[in-house]
């Protein structure tokens, strides 16, 4: 799902950029975004993001739960997860939806 740079990744202008949404196995929205050098297959940090890409690595990055632009376990809680597997699970899922 591609979209327009956000004006914080804006570093990452010459680069190919996409973000959107995924479920969690426990049905809540998380936020991700991925950049990729030119002719490559495929918020905080795109100043890690446009170095790598500037040498030839594609980047892929999310919201974890709580985070950012995704969901929270409970409306107004940030920054935390009642169950420490709930991150590694979230992270196995959007690897599996990551394209390779």
């Amino acid at each position: 799902m591609a979209s327009s740079l956000p004006a914080q990744a804006s570093c990452l202008q010459d680069q190919r950029y996409t973000d959107g949404h995924f479920l969690n196995a426990r049905g809540q929205k998380l936020f991700y975004c991925a950049a990729f050098p030119p002719e490559s297959h495929s918020l905080r940090f795109t100043h890690v993001y446009r170095h790598l890409c500037l040498n030839g690595y594609g980047v892929i990055a999310y919201d974890m739960l709580g985070h950012g632009q995704s969901e929270s376990e409970k409306p107004g809680l940030r920054a935390h997860g009642s169950e420490f597997q709930y991150f590694v699970d979230d992270t196995n899922q959007f690897e599996l939806l990551t394209p390779h």
